[in-house]
């Protein structure tokens, strides 16, 4: 029976990348910066500063809702943040002797500008009252922000036009999770105009005068409705609302992997690498991330940017240089470190399957030299029960094998060691515990290598002629009891596999039968 054993060097990070990346869930969407501002300037533009709020895949919306007199032109007629013009997504006027108006704009991400901007929007040639509404909304699907659903509509309830209604939205398509914002506006003079609906969220509802009253919420899930209750209009029904649903669709989110290596010498850079797809917020440009790296001995923190390799790759890289110190200052983009301590890097993954917020860590250890490891493996073998009367292995006995691997170099094997036991074609691997008390057709103890290892992850089998090179090269699935047809042990023990005085041992055992 042959013994083969494999160093790893790479970070045992996902092995299929596709896998990892391709499964996300909606993460709610959050709503910053929200603005409201009452206009009843005459000029033909208005001007405002407006500050988007920080964060990833963002969207700012405009919502403008002017009071439209009859054979007035007072209509917004384009809206711009810092000079750049965002994208109108329409409008709608309602009819009668007061037809109100409500116009959308949207301004993607990649078109925001950074920090504080100025918000400027123009009317036609005969202004009158307008009512602005500005929001950031954060962890939104770009895709879809460049041509969202929405609907608008004009609709009261009340068959006589002095009577009070109940304002009504048009259908918008949405999904269970996504965020869909629900304005309307009335030609109202008084404060008894309401708005009530249990399912809606409302952010704010105003009556501003003379001339309208407006109201907006937010509401997930959604489906086509109403704003229930009390809508009452002073002037009557023939002051018809303009109604908005805007659709704006949460950002899906995918489980991020970081990756450090398990140890470093003192002086050499720690590698990091961060594989995230949600971080990837620009299609046409590089991309950048933070991780914090902390000496847990000193507490010496450093803030390390990672950039993306390239635009649209979600994969971001970067080094921290190391020092040979007992301590160092924060911040200054090295970290101070001794032989023995640990660096740990931490990645705050906020967009994830799992929908909420959450903190991957890894541990590098810091060693003093860069010898290598020299690992070697010795195997033993016993009848289980003792042996025949004969003093033999004889045909039908059940044998364990004891496999124990050292490191007698002067280095660690940085990230794990992985054994493939050959079985002899005489002998049947036993798919059970091989003794008492064990749990795994593989008794395993990392013993003081360094090592750890769990059956459920680190523990498979081969059918193959030809031995393993990987652990994801033995996909045999074996049935109980004796199998025949497993020809290859596949163990995987994880971490820096330590060097020392005397040198450190690991023990495999397992059970076959002569056949």
């Amino acid at each position: 029976m042959g013994i083969s054993l494999l160093l790893f060097r790479a970070g045992l990070a996902c092995l299929l990348l596709a896998l990892c990346l391709a499964y996300g869930v909606p993460v709610r969407a959050q709503i910053s910066n929200e603005t409201l501002v009452n206009n009843h300037a005459t000029a033909t533009s208005y001007s405002r500063s407006y500050t988007p709020a920080a964060g990833s895949s963002r969207v700012v919306i405009a919502i403008i809702f002017s009071e439209y007199e009859s054979n007035q032109n007072s209509a917004p007629t384009g809206a711009t943040l810092n000079g750049v013009a965002m994208q109108p997504l329409g409008t709608i006027e309602g009819t009668g002797s007061k037809r109100n108006r409500l116009t959308a704009y949207i301004m993607r991400e990649n078109a925001l500008p950074a920090g504080a901007a100025t918000f400027r929007v123009t009317y036609g040639p005969d202004p009158a009252a307008s009512l602005i509404y500005l929001a950031t909304v954060l962890n939104v699907d770009q895709a879809s922000a460049g041509d969202p659903p929405r609907a608008f509509g004009r609709y009261c309830s009340a068959s006589n036009p002095d009577q009070s209604g109940t304002m009504s939205f048009a259908a918008v398509p949405a999904r269970a999770n996504d965020y869909v914002f629900s304005f309307v506006g009335t030609g109202s003079n008084t404060a008894q105009t309401t708005f009530n609906n249990g399912a809606i969220e409302f952010f704010d509802e105003r009556v501003f005068g003379p001339g309208f009253s407006f109201a907006g919420g937010v509401q997930v899930p959604q489906l086509a409705g109403s704003i229930a209750g009390t809508a009452f209009i002073s002037s009557g029904c023939d002051r018809r609302p303009a109604t908005l649903q805007l659709v704006l669709r949460p950002l899906l989110g995918s489980d991020g992997v970081l990756t450090a290596p398990l140890a470093r010498r003192v002086g050499d850079a720690v590698e990091i690498e961060v594989i995230d797809a949600d971080r990837n917020t620009r299609a046409a440009a590089v991309d950048t991330l933070t991780v914090t790296v902390t000496n847990r001995t000193t507490g010496e923190q450093e803030t390390v940017v990672l950039s993306e390799t390239g635009p649209n790759t979600g994969i971001f890289r970067a080094a921290l240089p190391t020092q040979s110190a007992p301590s160092g200052s924060s911040g200054d983009g090295v970290m101070a470190a001794l032989p023995g301590q640990i660096l740990r890097t931490s990645y705050a993954d906020t967009l994830n399957t799992g929908g909420a917020a959450r903190t991957l860590m890894r541990d590098t250890r810091m060693r003093a030299t860069d010898a290598p490891a020299r690992l070697t493996a010795t195997k033993t073998s016993a009848p289980v029960g003792g042996a025949g009367a004969s003093g033999f292995h004889l045909p039908g006995e059940e044998v364990l094998y004891t496999i124990r691997v050292r490191n007698e170099g002067d280095g660690a094997a940085d990230d794990g060691v992985f054994i493939v036991d050959t079985l002899p074609a005489a002998m049947e691997f036993f798919h059970g515990p091989p003794a008492l008390g064990d749990s795994a057709s593989v008794r395993v103890v990392p013993g003081d290598s360094g090592t750890t290892f769990s059956a459920a992850t680190d523990l498979r089998f081969s059918n193959a002629a030809v031995r393993p090179t990987s652990l994801s090269q033995c996909t045999y699935t074996p049935v109980a009891g004796h199998d025949p047809q497993v020809r290859h042990v596949c163990i995987r023990l994880r971490d820096p596999f330590l060097p020392g005085t005397p040198p450190p041992e690991a023990e495999l055992v397992l059970r076959a039968r002569i056949r």
